[in-house]
């Protein structure tokens, strides 16, 4: 396990990923604990998580919710980890807060990814918009396409 992995947010991977907790992490520092819980459809991602920052994918569960939707989960206990995640602004509630950190506290990578995450949980369709407009500025600028899975 890397716990150092989001010290420092200096490749396109690592701004993947934490704009990636950003929208489905839940970070408890009291805990020392991130927790991943995703669709079961989305086992690869969370296992390309996992081999990013070095976590055992042996540790992934499978769960069964009373309603009848499966889903995946995979808890990372490491205080060093979970504090560099709050470092880099992701926190639990990011809903009422994520808005409002500024560009100059993230690199352009971290700033784009959890800005899109935003708009992506709470209005699809401007979401959906945005993207038709930017994505080629988008990657004519950055030389990056954010929403390619890696």
């Amino acid at each position: 396990m890397d716990e150092n992995f989001f010290e420092n947010i200096d490749t396109k991977e690592k701004a993947y990923w934490l704009g990636f907790l950003y929208a489905d992490g839940y970070v408890s520092q009291s805990n020392n604990r991130l927790t991943l819980d995703l669709s079961k459809k989305d086992y690869q991602q969370l296992e390309k998580f996992c081999n990013a920052v070095g976590a055992n994918v042996e540790k992934i569960k499978e769960r069964l919710h009373s309603c009848g939707s499966e889903s995946v989960s995979i808890r990372i206990n490491s205080k060093e980890f979970v504090k560099y995640i709050i470092d880099n602004g992701c926190v639990n509630a990011k809903s009422k807060i994520i808005s409002l950190i500024s560009h100059q506290q993230l690199n352009p990578f971290q700033y784009l990814q959890s800005t899109w995450q935003y708009i992506l949980n709470n209005q699809k369709k401007f979401y959906e918009e945005f993207l038709k407009i930017t994505d080629t500025i988008i990657i004519r600028i950055f030389d990056i396409d954010l929403f390619k899975k890696i």
